[in-house]
């Protein structure tokens, strides 16, 4: 493994982190905001989205509050260049649980018992959470049914913001993550024939590194080395797409192995970046 792989992770490293910071910072923002319309609107108008049902059971209001409110992340990659990934998945979750524990507590804020006492420190934590899941107004005891309810609402806020940021993560192969519009393939290029153990270290940089990164990666070649007829070993292919529109650059990558009988593409290792700072990668292809 030569140098480059060895000292260039931690500037890509602290490159991903701050922008996945910015990301988590945008989706928070938006989070507070949409419990704050939601607790607003049911507090002047009587309509809480959040506990609208279809069918007395589906969260329909659940999910639309929750796409509302994964919304920031939408402004992120616009304009922070940052968009969501899978390693994203748990600190996402802790948002989303967090959203809806604060949507409860606003919800609480205002709920009354039927002597016009402010539910808050007049009954315990459990009698106070099951009066906000019920979404009711009087003392009577809570059923253990109307906490699965409530995990089902927490289901439904977490699908919304799942199609939320699907709009930024998941999407056709030929359009811009960032607006939407059609790309065009303007460069392609292979690696080296490169151990697993070098593979791993170029696809560990291709997911953290900046567009410095990127291009000492294009430019990079291993030392020589012989192979064996049946040992194992890898190529890495570039695919350079850039977006007439906001004139983002991004980079896929697929992986063909070779597992001593034939050569195959691993479809789980294929991933796609955006680069969209102002040194563009182009050069670095040719």
């Amino acid at each position: 493994m030569t140098s480059f792989l060895q000292t260039d992770r931690g500037g890509g490293s602290r490159t991903a982190a701050m922008n996945h910071l910015k990301l988590f910072a945008c989706i928070a923002f938006t989070c507070v905001l949409a419990a704050i319309a939601n607790a607003t609107v049911a507090r002047n108008f009587g309509f809480d989205l959040y506990a609208l049902k279809l069918e007395l059971i589906a969260p329909a209001g659940a999910a639309i509050l929750g796409f509302v409110a994964a919304s920031g992340a939408l402004f992120a990659a616009r304009f922070f260049k940052a968009a969501p990934e899978w390693s994203d998945a748990l600190p996402l979750l802790t948002i989303a649980a967090a959203t809806v524990l604060l949507i409860h507590s606003l919800d609480g804020s205002t709920l009354k018992l039927e002597d016009a006492y402010q539910a808050t420190g007049q009954i315990d934590f459990r009698s106070y959470i099951g009066l906000l899941l019920a979404r009711t107004q009087t003392g009577a005891q809570v059923d253990e049914g109307q906490f699965y309810l409530a995990a089902l609402e927490f289901l439904g806020f977490v699908a919304g913001a799942g199609m939320c940021l699907s709009l930024i993560s998941v999407r056709p192969a030929k359009t811009c993550a960032l607006c939407a519009a059609a790309v065009r393939k303007v460069r392609s290029a292979t690696s080296p024939v490169l151990s697993f153990h070098e593979t791993t270290g170029v696809l560990e940089l291709f997911e953290t590194g900046d567009s410095k990164v990127m291009q000492k990666l294009l430019r990079w070649r291993p030392e020589e080395k012989s192979f064996g007829p049946k040992s194992e070993r890898a190529t890495v292919t570039y695919d350079l797409y850039v977006c007439p529109k906001c004139k983002s650059e991004e980079v896929a990558v697929s992986v063909q192995a070779f597992k001593g009988k034939r050569w195959n593409e691993v479809p789980s290792l294929s991933a796609r970046r955006i680069f969209a700072e102002d040194l563009s990668l182009q050069d670095a292809f040719r």
